[in-house]
């Protein structure tokens, strides 16, 4: 066993250089979300992709899945932006289809 974790007086002195440093240390940089900027297409104010719509965009989805809702959308992509009222009309189209996939991780 050390010396340095035998003796009371040594802990006590290596636990207090520890809160010190704790103490004194810099805030960690976390990204871009700390400056103001988003990560996604949204929070750079992009436009809905429905035809016909100029509006700020409010969710991002999946091309495929709003284009099985019955929206004709503009572009080509992995995902679309929709405005909140579009977004809305696509929740009301897919509300069966979630109810189904919801049943199929609920536990009875």
């Amino acid at each position: 066993m050390s010396v340095k974790w035998c003796c009371p007086g040594r802990l006590a002195d290596y636990f207090d250089f520890r809160i010190r440093q704790i103490r004194v240390a810099p805030p960690k940089y976390k990204g871009l979300w700390s400056l103001g900027f988003g990560m996604g297409v949204v929070s750079r104010g992009a436009k809905c992709n429905v035809d016909g719509c100029d509006v700020d965009g409010a969710r991002s989805i999946n091309t495929k899945r709003v284009e099985d809702a019955g929206l004709r959308i503009t572009g080509a992509g992995k995902k679309s932006v929709l405005c909140k009222s579009h977004y809305k009309e696509y929740k009301k189209e897919t509300k069966g289809d979630r109810d189904l996939e919801r049943a199929r991780y609920d536990r009875f």
